[in-house]
């Protein structure tokens, strides 16, 4: 997964540099964080995620693509037994997504530029890991799992807060919604008596914040 992730980065890297000499090119970098509902009685642990757009502006019109590498982790907790000593699961899942993002710029302000960012997200796992912890008795951690070859298909709908920090420097902020239009598993089974808890969980909606520096050719 390391060594797909890096062939990615060069291959969008190299792609900004043969535009470089092209009016409205820029290249961010960035980092997110994410917040996924998976329902029922689960928790989320801290899921976060990082990014490599290149962008191209005509006018008010920003269009971008590029990749970004996104985890999602959450537990749930219930009551161990006598026939059932489990006590808690968590699900450990990590993805390389796909944007392809317009962003629409709607004020401009003497501190800051805010746009409409909505675009679609082509999703893959690339890895997913289970642990399981039981009373009075050692954790049992279930990597390399089986992974669907589904690519999933998201919806993503934002805010984007554009500030200028030097002629070929900007800072941007982003606060977005995510909805999932196609999965790459199943429902989050929460209840660790029906079905099989290995199943890839999914999830429908997803809230997120984005932070990165651009860089304007």
């Amino acid at each position: 997964m390391k060594k797909l992730f890096v062939l990615i980065v060069l291959l969008v890297f190299s792609f900004s540099v043969r535009g470089q000499n092209k009016s409205g090119m820029s290249l961010e970098a960035g980092a997110a964080y994410y917040y996924p509902f998976m329902g029922g009685t689960t928790k989320n642990n801290f899921n976060y995620g990082f990014s490599l757009l290149v962008s191209k502006r005509f006018r008010n019109v920003k269009v971008s693509a590029g990749m970004d590498y996104a985890t999602k982790n959450y537990h749930y907790q219930v009551t161990p037994t006598a026939f059932d000593p489990l006590a808690k699961r968590e699900y450990d899942m990590q993805y390389l997504d796909f944007p392809f993002l317009v962003d629409v710029t709607v004020g401009h302000f003497p501190k800051a530029d805010i746009g409409v960012l909505s675009g679609l997200i082509l999703n893959k796992v690339v890895g997913y890991s289970i642990v399981s912890e039981y009373n009075h008795q050692p954790p049992v951690r279930e990597n390399d799992l089986t992974i669907p070859a589904t690519l999933g298909l998201t919806f993503r709908l934002g805010i984007t807060f554009s500030i200028p920090l030097s002629q070929h420097f900007a800072l941007n902020l982003v606060p977005f919604g995510d909805v999932k239009l196609v999965n790459n598993g199943e429902g989050a089974d929460t209840n660790p008596h029906e079905g099989s808890y290995r199943t890839l969980p999914d999830n429908t909606f997803s809230l997120g914040f984005h932070t990165g520096v651009e860089y304007l050719f």
